[in-house]
């Protein structure tokens, strides 16, 4: 499922809606389960102390917002899909010559061990 993200500052417009709960935009891609989630739902089933703390996750690509990201441009500051790295790579000299580098899996909490979730909001201890 897309969201509409018309106004929000990106480039497309259309950005991959979570898995799980179909209303926020996904941040995060895991690789075990292969679903998107947004911030809360990852700090739901990825939390500290569980077994899905350990799954395997990327960031979704910053350009298209609908892809795994699979590798990280050290001159752009950005995590890039395969397809949107070749593209954005590929357009010019200066471009091409950026340094990138394979994207890590992401383990444990995004928020680090600190939080609690109540209801549908995260709380920072």
């Amino acid at each position: 499922m897309l969201k509409n993200n018309i106004g929000v500052g990106s480039s497309n417009k259309w950005s991959r809606v979570c898995d799980t709960c179909q209303s926020a935009a996904c941040i995060v891609y895991c690789l075990t389960d292969s679903v998107y989630l947004c911030s809360l739902c990852d700090a739901k089933f990825h939390a500290p102390n569980c077994v899905a703390s350990w799954h395997e996750r990327v960031w979704v690509c910053e350009i298209c917002e609908r892809a795994p990201a699979a590798f990280l441009c050290k001159a752009d500051a950005a995590t890039l899909c395969s397809s949107c790295d070749a593209h954005i790579h590929s357009s010019n000299p200066q471009a091409s010559c950026h340094h990138r580098v394979p994207i890590l899996p992401i383990i444990g909490s995004l928020l680090g061990q600190d939080h609690d979730i109540i209801g549908n909001i995260i709380v920072l201890n």
